[in-house]
């Protein structure tokens, strides 16, 4: 199963470089999962992963609580705050990271990457299984960033692949029946 799943993942990076990575920020905070949090978790993307700046802009702008990753050595993730400021970033590897305190409260919201979500909200991630042991711990809305292109009708899954609730595409939101 692992082979499939590391040839879908080499498809969509190279599939990636070709993509405008634009996303209909607007239909997200629309929804009302999104009006109502307070506490949103989300990320930086880099690369050619969708963009996430406006989102995150958008998110400390209507003075919200702004959470970002940070990897641990056992590449469980902890949500820190971060309030735009660069200098309190860190670089691990390609991704950076908020330097600072743990968030200890709840998280109404987690926006988070993905390379593909099949029909039953099954995500594809980068292989490392960060996001499935946050998203097994967390009990809000979750909302993964991708191009339309990159739903796909089935994805092998494992037992500890977590599910998300929503997808953003350029397109719009697509919601999924987690039942």
């Amino acid at each position: 199963m692992d082979n499939t799943k590391n040839e879908i993942r080499k498809r969509i990076r190279e599939e990636r470089v070709n993509q405008s990575n634009r996303l209909a920020v607007s239909e997200l905070f629309s929804v009302p999962e999104m009006k109502s949090a307070n506490v949103i978790a989300s990320y930086l993307s880099y690369g050619t992963e969708p963009d996430t700046s406006n989102i995150n802009q958008e998110i400390m702008d209507s003075g919200r609580k702004l959470l970002l990753p940070r990897i641990q050595s056992d590449k469980s993730l902890k949500f820190v705050p971060w309030d735009g400021n660069l200098n309190s970033l860190e670089s691990n590897g390609r991704i950076q990271e908020p330097v600072g305190a743990e968030y200890e409260g709840e998280i109404d919201v987690m926006i988070l990457p993905a390379l593909a979500i099949d029909k039953s909200g099954n995500r594809l991630g980068q292989g490392g299984g960060s996001f499935d042991r946050a998203l097994a711990r967390f009990n809000g809305w979750s909302v993964a960033l991708i191009n339309q292109s990159e739903i796909l009708e089935k994805l092998p899954v494992e037992a500890h692949d977590e599910k998300v609730a929503a997808a953003l595409t350029e397109i719009g939101l697509i919601r999924f029946n987690l039942n």
